[in-house]
């Protein structure tokens, strides 16, 4: 009798177990390994720093003052494809990258909390010896990721500029961390892939999710962005630093963006007194919706610090 128990015990635990993993294998995406023959023919270059390899694209003048840009939560670094041409052609030496678990950079195999984007942002400065000061742009998420990095390393930075950033601190889920990437894989990738709700008007940005959907097969993305939500602490603390250290701030946003909300400018507003580009008729991506009015005025911003 308890041989006959133990067998239907098996019998149900392995059929639910066949239940649960179906769907996490069937909607799974990720089914390549990110590796030097993935990263043959893609663009860019490549470099091999503390904690993993980062892909980057730098070009402009060794004699230039510097840009470095900061991508947002999980779209890798071709966000920035326009304004990255638009300050090259202005005569700056500008350098983009993909932060770990993203884009082409590796998928770390650790908790992604802020010391690790600040070391990768340390550590790929150094490996392309920038030596004087930069003018440091974040996008989003980029956002807590450069104010954590000005705050803490005040001499490399000539300016700093936000576009639609991230402010407070991400609402962890009530789940434990292995659920969340489970129910995320089997349920919903359809959070991620549908990037185009960034925009005010996406019918002006066709092919964006497909576009997105490219990094989506190496494994380790989903996994990155599910530890930043866990792991990641937005401080707000670090806006009183940089205003501390006086550091020349821009601040722009999109009043219609859907995805940061746009009262959010206040609390920056009354720490860091920066100046201010609130863009009408657009959504959370502005130097791509409004590039015109956008990089007349960060060009001017740069030029004037």
């Amino acid at each position: 009798m308890l041989f006959k128990i133990i067998r239907i015990a098996l019998i149900m635990i392995v059929v639910v177990a066949v239940v649960l993993a179906t769907p996490f294998f069937i909607n799974n995406l990720e089914t390549e390994t990110l590796n030097e023959s993935a990263r043959a023919n893609t663009p860019g270059n490549y470099v091999s720093l503390s904690q993993g390899i980062t892909h980057y694209e730098m070009v402009g003048s060794d004699t230039a003052e510097t840009v470095v840009l900061v991508h947002g939560f999980s779209v890798p670094y071709y966000i920035w494809d326009s304004a990255f041409y638009s300050l090259v052609a202005r005569g700056y030496k500008v350098i983009r990258y993909d932060t770990y678990g993203r884009g082409f950079s590796d998928r770390l195999i650790i908790d992604y909390q802020q010391e690790v984007y600040d070391r990768q942002l340390f550590d790929l400065m150094d490996a392309l010896k920038l030596n004087t000061p930069v003018h440091l742009i974040g996008l989003s998420f980029g956002g807590p990721v450069t104010t954590y990095f000005t705050a803490h390393h005040p001499e490399k930075i000539k300016t700093l500029t936000l576009i639609d950033p991230v402010v407070k601190p991400f609402k962890k889920p009530e789940w434990p961390e292995l659920f969340t990437y489970y129910n995320t894989i089997a349920f919903g990738l359809s959070d991620f892939t549908n990037q185009s709700s960034d925009f005010l008007h996406p019918a002006n940005f066709p092919g964006w999710n497909e576009k997105y959907k490219e990094q989506m097969k190496y494994r380790g993305f989903i996994r990155g962005l599910i530890s930043t939500v866990y792991h990641y602490q937005v401080d707000p603390e670090v806006f009183k630093t940089i205003a501390k250290n006086k550091t020349p701030v821009f601040l722009i946003w999109g009043k219609q963006d859907p995805t940061v909300p746009f009262s959010d400018h206040t609390v920056l507003i009354e720490t860091l007194h920066p100046r201010f580009l609130p863009v009408e008729d657009c959504g959370h991506l502005p130097h791509m919706e409004k590039p015109k009015i956008v990089m007349h005025e960060l060009l001017d911003f740069l030029e004037k610090n």
